[in-house]
């Protein structure tokens, strides 16, 4: 569940908020509006957005990094599973004889 959240947050959620980071308001000049369009720079608003997409990026890199420290950890177990498992299984061959 970790891999496919880091894998969205990455190449979806950080990509689509840096996309749509603008570092301007604009009021007015809608479909039914008779004021024009008049846009004011806002460079807050601008870098908020923009640190929304540097932190969605970093989160998905943890979690990313998450998914790969429990699947090595998973694989570990079950190797080491697997070993005690012939391990038994020669001892036991080995006291019958």
């Amino acid at each position: 569940m970790v891999l496919p959240t880091a894998l969205i947050d990455i190449f979806v959620w950080a990509p689509s908020f840096a996309l749509f980071a603008k570092f301007e308001t604009c009021t007015g000049g809608g479909f039914i509006s008779r004021q024009p369009r008049v846009c004011t720079s806002d460079y807050i608003k601008g870098i908020g957005r923009l640190l929304v997409s540097v932190q969605s990026l970093l989160t998905g890199v943890v979690y990313l990094f998450a998914s790969v420290v429990s699947w090595i950890t998973f694989i570990e177990s079950r190797d080491s599973s697997i070993a005690r498992k012939n391990a038994r299984a020669m001892y036991i061959e080995q006291i019958k004889h």
